[in-house]
């Protein structure tokens, strides 16, 4: 499974970047508009459980691929630890938790 986030570690605290992030929101956002699109044209059922199906896979494959960095995180944020910076739509600047050891 590729990475969908760069995690480096030092001995004073975890960086966690997401840089992949926005790619998700834009194959989700490209669905949708395929999808509203399609009912104005009058998409067949079978196009349109194709993209419901897709839809399916985008979410399921991007929260399989996090699922343990995203665990790591909110137990960092339990303990108030940990420091947001950046976007989850930029690709200039990336979100970015930094966990305090």
């Amino acid at each position: 499974m590729p990475k969908l986030y760069d995690r480096s570690e030092t001995h004073n605290e975890i960086t966690i970047v997401y840089k992949y992030h926005p790619v998700f929101y834009i194959l989700l956002l490209a669905c949708f508009v395929i999808a509203y699109a399609g009912s104005y044209v009058g998409m067949s059922e079978t196009v349109a459980m194709v993209i419901v199906l897709c839809v399916l896979f985008v979410l399921i494959f991007y929260h399989v691929a996090i699922r343990s960095v995203n665990s790591e995180v909110k137990k960092a944020m339990r303990a108030g630890s940990v420091e947001l910076s950046g976007s989850k739509f930029s690709f200039s600047n990336p979100l970015t938790f930094r966990i305090k050891k």
